[in-house]
């Protein structure tokens, strides 16, 4: 995987440290926090929220998994999507490397 870096962004706010300087991340924290903002920017999360059907929710997740496995970094056919109550899990390989995202 290329070597990449950004600054950690939480609850849509940039992190800082003690000294308030952005807080710096790379690797895989990278692509896990990259497909994150992507998930969430494509509105599907809402949907989901919305969708009752067993059947709405495997076309949800069929598109959430489409969504991610736009990122060039993901293993193609290794992202999938399952719910446990009201937690989203999100899973997907990225090299030899494996990525796990809840929400």
């Amino acid at each position: 995987m290329e070597i990449i870096s950004d600054l950690l962004i939480e609850n849509g706010d940039l992190s800082l440290d003690e000294s308030d300087e952005p807080i710096h991340i790379s690797g895989l924290e990278v692509v896990t926090q990259d497909i994150k903002h992507r998930v969430i920017e494509s509105g599907l999360l809402i949907d989901a929220i919305g969708e009752r059907s067993r059947t709405g929710n495997k076309m949800l997740f069929k598109k959430l998994q489409a969504v991610i496995e736009l990122d060039h970094r993901v293993t193609p056919g290794t992202a999938k999507v399952d719910q446990q109550g009201d937690i989203i899990t999100i899973t997907a390989e990225a090299g030899d490397e494996f990525i796990e995202i809840h929400l």
